[in-house]
């Protein structure tokens, strides 16, 4: 498994609250206070509905390692070699594509 390209978690979540024409926002920091994502309220969407995207940013790098260490254990138990073995149309094959896009490396 390689290094990503984007910012390691874990990331937190935080609600910016400055108050210019009710633009209030969801702050998804990294690790060292790095930004990576924010969600804001004024694009139409609910305050609850913005909470909900951002705690799924917020979880997206935990969600990929747990994708990623399913999918690596798989292989190994049915196509042996992560790297080479895998036909184009196998499941795990197609997953790996996911994964390898989500982390830049495609």
């Amino acid at each position: 498994m390689s290094k990503p390209k984007f910012t390691p978690g874990p990331w937190e979540l935080s609600f910016a609250d400055e108050d210019c024409v009710d633009n209030r926002w969801w702050e998804i920091e990294g690790p060292n206070g790095e930004h990576v994502a924010s969600c804001h309220t004024c694009g139409g969407n609910t305050r609850a509905t913005e909470l909900a995207n951002a705690r799924l940013i917020v979880r997206a790098p935990e969600l990929l390692k747990a994708v990623e260490t399913l999918v690596h254990e798989q292989c190994q138990m049915t196509c042996k070699d992560w790297d080479n073995k895998c036909t184009p149309t196998c499941w795990v094959n197609q997953y790996k594509q996911l994964i390898d896009e989500a982390k830049g490396e495609i």
